[in-house]
């Protein structure tokens, strides 16, 4: 077997695999929270039943090529025939490079000002991975508070409830902004309104500790702050630099 064949054996991509190892590692998740959170009889079960799942789902994904499984936009349908018709298609890998008119077309926007001489525009995106930083330690620091601040009875399970589905959204958002640094108008709109949902949600809400409605109302301006900075800060930056071109009497770049 040559090289060649080797690698695109082992970069094999089938969607089946990868989609229903993902979807069993979910149901897999599922059943660990519930375990977890004894609100079920035989939790143990269900928790041992939830981590043989989850790994199952892993290695199935795993085995379907899911790191391997990375196409350009606009394929969704190549990707949903391929799982109806059971066929797959060979994945990339670090290092591979995609070649032919569709990907010059596309290349041109973003390689026409380096061609020119122009500075790239790198600056514009500097300001979202702090904020995504900082959007991820806020989720690791509420998910934290909720086991030793949130109480076993109904009013703290339903805090409980809605600082963890708050906290997930503002993770990924966090992730979203530290993957792809750049200008995410409908990341820091979903950053901010997960922000305001927290600081209502403490001023508002019952509470059988106050330390958590602090920790909501504290966590949901920082996540604010930081979500606006995303969209702002680069405005800020630019008219800062416009006005200084202007008074040095020289056009801003």
């Amino acid at each position: 077997m040559s090289e060649e064949a080797r690698r695109r054996r082992d970069r094999a991509v089938r969607p089946r695999l990868v989609w229903g190892g993902v979807a069993a590692a979910l149901v897999g998740g599922v059943l660990i929270t519930l375990g977890m959170m004894e609100v079920v009889a035989a939790s143990g079960v269900w928790l041992v039943a939830g981590v043989a799942m989850l790994l199952a789902g892993i290695a199935v994904a795993a085995r379907g090529g899911i790191l391997f499984d990375t196409r350009t936009g606009g394929q969704a349908s190549a990707e949903l025939r391929e799982i109806a018709h059971g066929s797959g298609h060979v994945g990339v890998e670090p290092g591979d490079m995609v070649s032919g008119p569709v990907a010059e077309r596309a290349a041109t926007p973003s390689m026409s000002p380096l061609a020119r001489g122009a500075r790239p525009p790198a600056s514009v995106g500097s300001w979202s991975v702090p904020a995504g930083w900082i959007l991820l330690l806020v989720t690791a620091f509420l998910v934290t508070a909720q086991g030793a601040l949130v109480a076993h009875d109904v009013t703290g399970r339903s805090s409980s409830y809605r600082d963890v589905g708050l906290a997930i959204l503002i993770g990924l958002v966090g992730m979203r902004l530290v993957v792809a640094p750049g200008h995410h108008p409908v990341s820091a709109c979903l950053g901010c309104a997960a922000g305001m949902a927290l600081v209502l949600g403490g001023w508002l809400a019952d509470h059988d500790e106050r330390g958590l409605a602090a920790i909501e109302v504290g966590c949901g301006v920082v996540t604010v702050a930081a979500a606006a900075a995303v969209v702002v800060g680069p405005r800020l930056v630019a008219r800062s630099a416009t006005a200084a071109g202007r008074r040095r009497g020289q056009p801003s770049r």
